[in-house]
Protein backbone atom coordinates (compact mmCIF):
# COMPACT_ATOMS: atom_id res chain seq x y z
CA UNK A 1 0.00 0.00 0.00
CA UNK A 2 2.55 2.11 0.56
CA UNK A 3 4.30 1.94 -2.36
CA UNK A 4 1.02 2.29 -4.34
CA UNK A 5 0.92 5.60 -2.59
CA UNK A 6 4.28 6.74 -3.12
CA UNK A 7 3.28 5.62 -7.08
CA UNK A 8 0.17 7.51 -7.17
CA UNK A 9 1.83 10.94 -5.92
CA UNK A 10 4.90 10.74 -8.07
CA UNK A 11 2.23 10.57 -10.91
CA UNK A 12 0.75 13.67 -9.68
CA UNK A 13 4.40 15.40 -9.72
CA UNK A 14 4.68 14.48 -13.37
CA UNK A 15 1.23 15.89 -14.15
CA UNK A 16 0.09 12.22 -15.23
CA UNK A 17 -3.20 12.20 -13.91
CA UNK A 18 -4.29 9.19 -15.84
CA UNK A 19 -2.07 7.26 -14.39
CA UNK A 20 -2.08 8.90 -11.03
CA UNK A 21 -5.86 7.80 -10.89
CA UNK A 22 -5.68 4.68 -12.20
CA UNK A 23 -3.02 3.72 -8.93
CA UNK A 24 -5.54 6.24 -6.53
CA UNK A 25 -8.23 3.70 -7.38
CA UNK A 26 -5.91 0.78 -6.66
CA UNK A 27 -4.76 2.38 -3.35
CA UNK A 28 -8.72 2.95 -2.68
CA UNK A 29 -9.04 -0.92 -2.54
CA UNK A 30 -6.05 -2.09 -0.66
CA UNK A 31 -6.76 0.57 2.04
CA UNK A 32 -9.99 -0.07 2.43
CA UNK A 33 -8.96 -3.95 3.16
CA UNK A 34 -6.23 -3.20 5.19
CA UNK A 35 -6.95 -0.44 7.05
CA UNK A 36 -10.88 0.02 6.82
CA UNK A 37 -13.51 2.68 5.91
CA UNK A 38 -12.70 4.79 9.11
CA UNK A 39 -9.23 5.05 9.08
CA UNK A 40 -6.83 8.01 8.57
CA UNK A 41 -5.05 5.63 5.96
CA UNK A 42 -7.86 5.56 4.30
CA UNK A 43 -8.71 9.57 4.36
CA UNK A 44 -5.52 10.42 2.72
CA UNK A 45 -6.00 8.05 -0.06
CA UNK A 46 -9.19 9.71 -0.37
CA UNK A 47 -7.48 13.07 -0.87
CA UNK A 48 -4.98 11.22 -3.12
CA UNK A 49 -7.90 9.75 -5.53
CA UNK A 50 -9.55 13.63 -5.27
CA UNK A 51 -6.24 14.89 -6.41
CA UNK A 52 -6.45 13.09 -9.49
CA UNK A 53 -9.87 13.27 -10.11
CA UNK A 54 -9.15 16.96 -10.30
CA UNK A 55 -6.57 16.89 -12.68
CA UNK A 56 -9.20 15.30 -15.19
CA UNK A 57 -11.19 17.85 -14.18
CA UNK A 58 -13.50 15.57 -13.23
CA UNK A 59 -14.78 17.92 -10.42
CA UNK A 60 -17.85 16.27 -9.04
CA UNK A 61 -15.98 12.97 -8.41
CA UNK A 62 -12.94 15.33 -6.70
CA UNK A 63 -15.25 17.04 -4.38
CA UNK A 64 -16.89 13.80 -3.41
CA UNK A 65 -13.65 12.61 -2.47
CA UNK A 66 -12.32 15.37 -0.93
CA UNK A 67 -15.46 16.00 1.14
CA UNK A 68 -15.44 12.36 2.78
CA UNK A 69 -11.97 13.27 2.86
CA UNK A 70 -11.88 15.87 5.24
CA UNK A 71 -15.43 14.56 7.11
CA UNK A 72 -13.31 11.63 8.17
CA UNK A 73 -10.04 13.35 9.29
CA UNK A 74 -12.04 15.96 11.20
CA UNK A 75 -13.95 13.13 13.29
CA UNK A 76 -10.04 11.12 13.91
CA UNK A 77 -8.34 14.19 14.42
CA UNK A 78 -10.48 17.30 14.91
CA UNK A 79 -10.87 20.09 12.64
CA UNK A 80 -7.76 22.59 13.01
CA UNK A 81 -5.09 19.42 12.51
CA UNK A 82 -2.83 20.08 9.39
CA UNK A 83 -3.78 16.72 7.91
CA UNK A 84 -7.60 17.93 7.92
CA UNK A 85 -6.96 21.57 6.81
CA UNK A 86 -5.43 20.01 3.32
CA UNK A 87 -8.28 18.19 3.28
CA UNK A 88 -10.78 20.96 3.42
CA UNK A 89 -8.29 23.32 1.18
CA UNK A 90 -8.34 20.49 -1.78
CA UNK A 91 -12.49 20.82 -1.44
CA UNK A 92 -12.89 24.44 -1.26
CA UNK A 93 -10.01 24.57 -4.38
CA UNK A 94 -12.08 22.05 -6.02
CA UNK A 95 -14.96 24.17 -5.84
CA UNK A 96 -13.70 27.14 -7.03
CA UNK A 97 -11.72 25.48 -9.97
CA UNK A 98 -15.15 24.27 -11.36
CA UNK A 99 -16.89 27.38 -10.92
CA UNK A 100 -18.68 27.38 -7.98
CA UNK A 101 -17.42 30.01 -6.09
CA UNK A 102 -19.87 30.28 -3.60
CA UNK A 103 -19.74 27.26 -1.99
CA UNK A 104 -15.61 27.74 -2.64
CA UNK A 105 -16.50 31.23 -0.70
CA UNK A 106 -18.16 28.54 1.87
CA UNK A 107 -15.20 26.64 2.28
CA UNK A 108 -12.40 29.19 2.70
CA UNK A 109 -14.56 30.71 5.28
CA UNK A 110 -14.76 27.71 7.36
CA UNK A 111 -10.44 26.88 6.89
CA UNK A 112 -10.11 30.98 8.06
CA UNK A 113 -12.64 30.54 10.90
CA UNK A 114 -10.13 27.01 11.92
CA UNK A 115 -6.89 28.72 11.92
CA UNK A 116 -8.18 32.58 13.29
CA UNK A 117 -6.15 31.51 16.37
CA UNK A 118 -3.21 30.09 14.45
CA UNK A 119 0.39 32.21 15.35
CA UNK A 120 1.30 31.39 11.22
CA UNK A 121 0.44 34.67 9.50
CA UNK A 122 1.32 33.98 5.75
CA UNK A 123 -1.19 31.13 6.26
CA UNK A 124 -3.87 33.48 7.20
CA UNK A 125 -3.07 36.02 4.27
CA UNK A 126 -3.27 33.18 1.58
CA UNK A 127 -6.75 31.75 2.84
CA UNK A 128 -7.66 35.86 3.49
CA UNK A 129 -7.21 36.33 -0.16
CA UNK A 130 -9.00 33.09 -1.09
CA UNK A 131 -12.27 34.54 0.10
CA UNK A 132 -11.33 37.58 -1.28
CA UNK A 133 -11.30 35.91 -4.66
CA UNK A 134 -14.39 34.45 -4.39
CA UNK A 135 -16.52 37.47 -3.36
CA UNK A 136 -14.39 39.21 -6.03
CA UNK A 137 -15.90 36.47 -8.79
CA UNK A 138 -19.70 36.48 -6.94
CA UNK A 139 -19.12 40.12 -7.92
CA UNK A 140 -19.60 41.45 -3.60
CA UNK A 141 -16.55 44.25 -4.72
CA UNK A 142 -17.21 46.00 -1.60
CA UNK A 143 -16.79 42.77 0.68
CA UNK A 144 -13.88 41.50 -1.92
CA UNK A 145 -12.25 45.04 -1.10
CA UNK A 146 -12.59 44.23 2.33
CA UNK A 147 -11.06 41.33 2.88
CA UNK A 148 -7.95 41.85 1.05
CA UNK A 149 -6.84 45.26 2.47
CA UNK A 150 -7.37 43.15 5.91
CA UNK A 151 -4.97 40.65 4.02
CA UNK A 152 -2.66 43.63 3.38
CA UNK A 153 -2.33 44.91 6.68
CA UNK A 154 -1.07 41.71 7.59
CA UNK A 155 1.98 41.93 5.16
CA UNK A 156 3.39 44.72 6.61
CA UNK A 157 4.74 42.16 9.34
CA UNK A 158 7.36 40.74 7.36
CA UNK A 159 5.11 39.68 3.99
CA UNK A 160 5.88 42.84 2.54
CA UNK A 161 7.38 41.08 -0.72
CA UNK A 162 3.12 40.37 -1.31
CA UNK A 163 2.18 44.24 -1.03
CA UNK A 164 2.14 44.28 -5.26
CA UNK A 165 -0.36 41.47 -5.88
CA UNK A 166 -2.30 43.33 -3.19
CA UNK A 167 -2.11 46.68 -5.07
CA UNK A 168 -3.09 44.64 -8.43
CA UNK A 169 -6.05 43.32 -6.90
CA UNK A 170 -7.54 46.26 -4.96
CA UNK A 171 -6.91 47.71 -8.95
CA UNK A 172 -9.15 44.58 -10.13
CA UNK A 173 -12.04 45.91 -8.03
CA UNK A 174 -11.35 49.20 -8.58
CA UNK A 175 -11.61 48.75 -12.21
CA UNK A 176 -14.67 46.21 -12.06
CA UNK A 177 -16.41 49.42 -10.25
CA UNK A 178 -15.40 51.57 -12.83
CA UNK A 179 -12.93 53.65 -10.70
CA UNK A 180 -10.52 53.85 -13.26
CA UNK A 181 -8.16 56.94 -11.73
CA UNK A 182 -8.01 54.97 -8.63
CA UNK A 183 -7.04 51.75 -10.40
CA UNK A 184 -4.54 53.35 -11.93
CA UNK A 185 -3.02 54.71 -8.88
CA UNK A 186 -3.29 51.26 -7.65
CA UNK A 187 -1.06 49.89 -9.99
CA UNK A 188 1.12 52.38 -9.63
CA UNK A 189 1.43 51.98 -5.77
CA UNK A 190 1.93 47.83 -6.85
CA UNK A 191 5.26 48.91 -8.88
CA UNK A 192 6.52 51.56 -6.20
CA UNK A 193 6.25 48.20 -3.49
CA UNK A 194 7.74 45.44 -6.18
CA UNK A 195 10.72 47.88 -6.69
CA UNK A 196 10.89 48.68 -2.73
CA UNK A 197 10.87 45.21 -1.75
CA UNK A 198 11.05 42.68 -4.27
CA UNK A 199 14.34 44.18 -5.71
CA UNK A 200 11.95 44.97 -8.77
CA UNK A 201 11.35 41.86 -9.78
CA UNK A 202 10.62 41.03 -13.56
CA UNK A 203 7.62 38.76 -13.45
CA UNK A 204 5.56 40.91 -10.89
CA UNK A 205 6.49 43.85 -12.98
CA UNK A 206 5.16 41.98 -16.48
CA UNK A 207 2.17 40.92 -14.88
CA UNK A 208 1.75 44.38 -13.50
CA UNK A 209 2.57 45.86 -17.19
CA UNK A 210 -0.53 43.30 -18.55
CA UNK A 211 -3.12 44.22 -16.05
CA UNK A 212 -2.26 48.40 -16.59
CA UNK A 213 -3.00 47.16 -20.34
CA UNK A 214 -6.12 45.67 -19.95
CA UNK A 215 -7.02 48.77 -17.80
CA UNK A 216 -6.24 51.49 -20.66
CA UNK A 217 -7.73 48.91 -22.91
CA UNK A 218 -11.64 49.17 -20.67
CA UNK A 219 -10.42 53.20 -21.24
CA UNK A 220 -10.37 53.44 -24.99
CA UNK A 221 -6.48 54.73 -24.19
CA UNK A 222 -5.36 52.13 -27.17
CA UNK A 223 -1.84 53.73 -27.79
CA UNK A 224 -0.98 53.49 -24.49
CA UNK A 225 -2.42 50.11 -24.20
CA UNK A 226 -0.19 48.84 -26.65
CA UNK A 227 2.77 50.30 -25.24
CA UNK A 228 2.26 48.46 -22.00
CA UNK A 229 1.23 45.23 -23.36
CA UNK A 230 4.06 45.03 -25.53
CA UNK A 231 6.73 45.87 -22.44
CA UNK A 232 5.02 43.07 -20.92
CA UNK A 233 5.53 40.80 -23.62
CA UNK A 234 9.36 41.78 -23.98
CA UNK A 235 9.97 40.88 -20.18
CA UNK A 236 7.40 37.37 -20.13
CA UNK A 237 9.45 36.29 -23.83
CA UNK A 238 12.76 36.90 -21.85
CA UNK A 239 11.71 35.08 -18.67
CA UNK A 240 8.86 32.71 -19.65
CA UNK A 241 10.04 31.70 -23.70
CA UNK A 242 7.37 32.51 -26.63
CA UNK A 243 5.19 29.32 -25.87
CA UNK A 244 4.17 30.12 -22.61
CA UNK A 245 0.84 31.09 -21.00
CA UNK A 246 2.07 34.14 -19.92
CA UNK A 247 3.44 35.22 -23.26
CA UNK A 248 -0.23 33.90 -25.03
CA UNK A 249 -2.06 36.29 -22.37
CA UNK A 250 0.03 39.49 -23.33
CA UNK A 251 -0.58 38.59 -26.78
CA UNK A 252 -4.70 37.78 -26.33
CA UNK A 253 -4.41 41.25 -25.00
CA UNK A 254 -2.56 43.08 -28.05
CA UNK A 255 -4.82 40.97 -30.44
CA UNK A 256 -7.91 42.45 -28.62
CA UNK A 257 -6.75 46.00 -28.85
CA UNK A 258 -5.38 45.96 -32.22
CA UNK A 259 -9.13 44.52 -33.27
CA UNK A 260 -10.46 47.82 -31.81
CA UNK A 261 -8.25 50.08 -33.32
CA UNK A 262 -8.77 48.74 -37.15
CA UNK A 263 -5.38 47.19 -37.30
CA UNK A 264 -6.60 43.64 -37.85
CA UNK A 265 -3.29 42.47 -39.49
CA UNK A 266 -1.72 42.41 -36.76
CA UNK A 267 -4.54 41.43 -34.28
CA UNK A 268 -4.64 38.14 -36.15
CA UNK A 269 -0.55 37.62 -36.08
CA UNK A 270 -1.25 38.15 -32.20
CA UNK A 271 -4.27 35.90 -32.06
CA UNK A 272 -2.52 32.75 -34.27
CA UNK A 273 0.46 33.22 -31.61
CA UNK A 274 -2.05 32.81 -28.59
CA UNK A 275 -3.77 30.08 -30.36
CA UNK A 276 -0.89 27.90 -31.13
CA UNK A 277 0.14 28.34 -27.57
CA UNK A 278 -3.27 27.38 -26.14
CA UNK A 279 -3.58 24.14 -28.54
CA UNK A 280 0.20 22.58 -27.80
Amino acid sequence: VLALRAVAVAYEWLEDFHKMDSYAQKLLTYGKRFYGLSSLEYADYLKIAGSAKQGLLEYSNAINYFWTSWELKEDLIGKASESTLVSLDALADAHYNSGDYANALKFYEQYLSNIKKSKEKGLQIEKMEDVAQCLEQLSRYDEAELKYRAAMDLKYSGYENQLPHSYIALARIAEAKQQYSEAQELLNKAIVTNNQYNNSNQETYAFILNNRGILLHHQNHFDEAITSFNKSLEIRERLFGNNSREYAQTCNGLGNTYHLVGNNKSAISYFQRTYKIEIA
